[in-house]
């Protein structure tokens, strides 16, 4: 009877509901921007499909207001696995990331993992496999 007692007060309170482990919420932080104009514009992509720059190949896009030159958003209920997050500053609500001549672009931007030279999603892949995972992201202009 004490047995069965520690069990159940152990699925009660240590074993979170069936089903629910096998998706997270990805909070990502977004740092650098050079004013609180405009947007964030935070794009997730699940594999390298048009990553980083065409959204309309993302599984998830959000549009956050920008306070005190910081932005977060929260993907909510992502299935587990690898992804890539790309964002920039829409400071003219263009809703577009203008690159120059030599693809390089006009707005600020940051993809996840913060890395250096070209944009992969390689070196940008994260892995969400927690069910609160959070991500920062600082701005190049």
């Amino acid at each position: 009877m004490r047995l069965a007692a520690c069990l159940l007060i152990v699925l009660m309170i240590g074993v979170p509901a069936w089903g629910s482990d096998s998706a997270g919420n990805l909070t990502v932080t977004m740092e650098g921007f050079q004013n609180d104009t405009g947007l964030a514009m935070v794009s997730v992509f699940a594999d390298a499909a048009g990553f980083p720059y065409d959204t309309s190949k993302a599984v998830r896009r959000e549009k956050v207001a920008i306070k005190d030159r910081k932005a977060v958003v929260t993907f909510a209920a992502l299935p587990f696995g690898s992804y890539a997050v790309a964002m920039f500053h829409d400071n003219d609500l263009s809703g577009v990331l203008e690159k120059n001549i030599f693809g390089i672009p006009k707005k600020g931007y940051g993809l996840s993992n913060n890395p250096a030279g070209s944009p992969s999603f390689d070196k940008s892949r994260i892995t969400l496999d927690m069910p609160n995972q959070a991500i920062a992201i600082t701005l190049e202009y």
